[in-house]
């Protein structure tokens, strides 16, 4: 199994941008978190978009390879958004703009391809994965890559990104925000697979920053000169039916798995 235990059921945006699914508090939250005891609030500065090289053919067909489709899924999974395709540019805050300089330590110069995939929705939950694929010249480059991917600096990058995503949306929250939960990456190397990073969303309520109803999961792979990212993101939903995560892990297990073997 390539994820495991590591899934805590949601689903995803792309690497290039993301969902507009909003993300309102959750009638039922978990123990209210003092504000006082949270991250800082993420900065009003909007960074220009990054940009990439122009894609190298070989590498496109690599990279191709490697995003997640819906024939990789089947069963109730459907398109919730068209794939991205090949990349140009990207937004800073984004999963994969993240790692690039200047947030992250990422040349761009780097990146031989970088393709992303669709985003697609299980059956009428409210649950979305995705991925993208980034090709690199050689495996060094792609190393260093899942070493931006872990570094403190793309998790702080990707959790202020959310939280002026959120900040935006008119949809009655009380400052909303996200904070990164640490999850302990066991089994690294194995099948593949660097590691995980979780973002939970919070609002404010009764005067206390509290979990909300969204959470974000991303985790990164590599084969070889290419770096594959899975993420998953969504909304808890009372009539989700009880089964809901161990079917979510063991779809997006599933279809990671037949993306990995591709890359192979």
């Amino acid at each position: 199994m390539v994820i495991g235990a590591l899934l805590a059921g949601a689903c995803g945006d792309s690497g290039g941008g993301g969902t507009t699914t909003s993300l309102l508090p959750a009638t039922t939250t978990s123990s209210a978190v003092d504000a006082t005891t949270t991250s800082a609030p993420a900065t009003t500065t909007t960074a220009p978009r990054v940009s990439i090289p122009a894609a190298d053919p070989a590498a496109v067909t690599r990279a191709e390879k490697g995003v997640i489709t819906q024939a990789d899924f089947g069963g109730d999974w459907v398109q919730f958004e068209a794939a991205g395709g090949i990349l140009r540019d990207l937004s800073p805050t984004s999963r994969i703009g993240c790692a690039v300089a200047p947030a992250g330590s990422l040349a761009p110069q780097t990146l031989a391809a970088v393709v992303d995939g669709s985003t697609l929705q299980k059956g009428a939950t409210k649950r979305y994965a995705t991925s993208a694929a980034l090709a690199f010249a050689n495996e060094p480059a792609a190393r260093a890559a899942v070493d931006a991917f872990r570094a403190p600096a793309w998790s702080a990058c990707r959790r202020d990104g959310r939280t002026r995503d959120a900040q935006a949306q008119p949809d009655g929250a009380v400052d909303p925000q996200w904070r990164v939960e640490p999850i302990e990456d066991t089994g690294r190397g194995q099948g593949g697979f660097e590691g995980v990073v979780r973002l939970q969303y919070q609002a404010v309520v009764d005067g206390k920053l509290t979990d909300a109803n969204g959470d974000e999961t991303v985790l990164f792979y590599r084969v070889g000169r290419t770096v594959l990212l899975v993420a998953y993101q969504g909304l808890n939903d009372p009539a989700d039916p009880p089964n809901l995560a161990k079917a979510l892990s063991e779809d997006i297990s599933a279809a990671t798995t037949k993306a990995l073997a591709r890359l192979a």
